[in-house]
């Protein structure tokens, strides 16, 4: 059984095409360095949720660690 996690719901719901189109109706592409619109949605739609999961997962922890995000597009 595959886990479908709250991010995933939340980027299922997003309609891609729509998005792309009024991209390139507005042109908001060309002021993009190395992201495209899609790509940096995505990471603003996900940074509440690491930005949550560091502060309360490392709240009451006093020595020096090392935090790793991976972000895998299954296909």
């Amino acid at each position: 059984m595959t886990k479908i996690t709250l991010f995933a719901q939340i980027i299922q719901r997003l309609d891609r095409s729509i998005f792309i189109k009024l991209v390139k109706e507005h042109s908001t592409d060309k002021h993009n360095k190395g992201f495209d619109s899609w790509s940096y949605l995505i990471s603003m739609i996900l940074q509440p949720f690491v930005e949550n999961a560091i502060k309360h997962g490392f709240a009451n922890i006093n020595y020096k660690g090392l935090i790793a995000i991976n972000v895998v597009k299954k296909r």
